[in-house]
């Protein structure tokens, strides 16, 4: 039985500052026939606590990050599935989302944090 984590990076490529919520963003599975499933987070906090806090605006070209925590998938029953997302979403402080390719599985459930500090 283990923990995973995934470290999302999100950099400001706009033309101006963006201000990040002080919730954590959504977050989304990505179907290979393009339907969206929206992944509900258990809460903010990962196993591996939770990052420092972003604080002020997201200055062009400035980076944040998004913690995305979750148990091994043979931590939960049944041990031999999987609900692994090749392609997922990323739900930013305007209403829109971002697409990214990594590989997780939320089987187990996640916790997603808010927008942070890189450290």
């Amino acid at each position: 039985m283990g923990n995973t984590k995934l470290i999302i990076d999100v950099t400001n490529s706009s033309d101006r500052p963006c201000v990040l919520p002080t919730t954590p963003p959504t977050l989304a599975g990505v179907r290979p026939d393009g339907e969206h499933v929206p992944l509900v987070s258990k809460g903010a906090e990962t196993y591996f606590g939770t990052p420092p806090p972003f604080d002020g605006p997201l200055e062009v070209g400035g980076m944040a990050v998004v913690w995305v925590g979750s148990l091994w998938p043979d931590a939960c029953p049944p041990a031999n599935e999987t609900a692994t997302w090749s392609s997922m979403l990323l739900g930013l402080p305007d209403g829109s989302t971002t697409p990214f390719m990594t590989p997780f599985d939320t089987k187990c459930g996640i916790d997603v944090s808010n927008f942070s500090t890189p450290r």
